[in-house]
Order: structure tokens, then C-alpha cells, then sequence
């Protein structure tokens, strides 16, 4: 005997809310014959009836109705569990490591300060170092670089022009 998947309950909670195979299958956008069949599937993965059909009506029996219980459970959790996915994926926590060269923190402060407004659970740790970091081995999540990288599993990308000057008194330069 084969364990039923979740898919087999999904037939038993059709089936539990439409009240009907036809029902089932408008719920599930599948055809009648397909609702029977999985029907027929779960009922020998459980080795027991699940409905007692009467016209285009059944009525579960008691095994069904453990079952139908079983799939309510199962399509709360499900429901649940896809709605804090969904939502942890739009809710942002955690902490980003940039590593930056000295001169760049100044810039990035109010960058650090925005992110902490629109996401508080977010913190932006910079990292001034004039050394280059390796990424690959977490010592940084970002690195805002001078030089182009050279490891492989890095993906370069240009996001700013940085100018620089140098700045001396008449004197000095004579």
C-alpha cells in the first residue's frame, strides 16, 4: 500500500467543500472523470471508502470524515505557511555587510540611515578597509570597490562614477 500525498487530500477537501464530484471538479479545474479516479486513488492508499455515493450527492463515512479533517488541517497549514513565505519575502531582516573604502562612508551614511526608516529590521554594517575583502568567504555581503574584481564567483557591476581630486597651495606646488 502506497502512503497518499497531499495532492490526494486536495481531492478529499474538494470534495468536503463542493459536496459534490462535479463541484470538486469546477473547484479543482480538473474533469469529473479525474476527481473519481483520484478518488479511487486515495481511497486504496488508504485501504478504506471514503464516500458513499447517492445520485450526483455522497455522504463521507467515518473514515472520510477523519480524512476530510485530516485535509482541512493540512489546507490551514498550507494556507499558512505560503502566507509567511509571501511575507517574509517582503518583509526584510537581517544584516548587510558592505565593505567599502574609507573615503565612501561618509557617503554612505544616509544610505545606512535609510534603510534602518524603511526597513527596521534591516542594519547596514559598513566596513572601511583599504584592503580588498573576499567576498566567497562572507567577510562581506557588498563590496564597493576601486579595482575590478578578479575572483570568479563575483558579478562586477558598475553602479557609480567616483571623481577624485587633488587639491595643494601655490606655494607647495612650486
Amino acid at each position: 500500500m502506497t502512503e497518499p500525498e497531499w495532492n490526494d487530500f486536495k481531492i478529499v477537501l474538494a470534495l468536503g467543500r463542493a459536496r459534490s464530484v462535479a463541484g470538486a471538479a469546477r473547484l479543482l479545474g480538473i474533469d469529473n472523470s479525474t476527481v473519481s479516479r483520484r478518488l479511487a486513488t486515495v481511497e486504496e492508499a488508504l485501504g478504506a471508502c471514503l464516500i458513499v455515493r447517492g445520485g450526483r450527492e455522497f455522504t463521507f463515512t467515518a473514515e472520510g470524515k477523519l480524512a476530510l479533517a485530516a485535509a482541512e488541517s493540512m489546507g490551514v497549514s498550507a494556507g499558512s505557511a505560503a502566507t509567511a513565505i509571501r511575507a517574509a519575502k517582503t518583509q526584510l531582516d537581517g544584516v548587510v555587510r558592505i565593505s567599502c573604502i574609507p573615503s565612501m562612508v561618509r557617503v554612505l551614511m544616509p544610505f545606512q540611515a535609510l534603510v534602518a526608516e524603511k526597513h527596521p529590521k534591516l542594519s547596514v554594517e559598513l566596513n572601511s578597509a583599504v584592503r580588498v575583502v573576499d567576498l566567497a568567504k562572507g567577510e562581506a555581503d557588498i563590496s564597493i570597490r576601486m579595482v575590478r574584481p578578479t575572483e570568479l564567483d563575483v558579478i562586477p557591476t558598475h553602479a557609480f562614477e567616483w571623481g577624485a581630486s587633488v587639491f595643494a597651495s601655490k606655494i607647495y606646488l612650486e
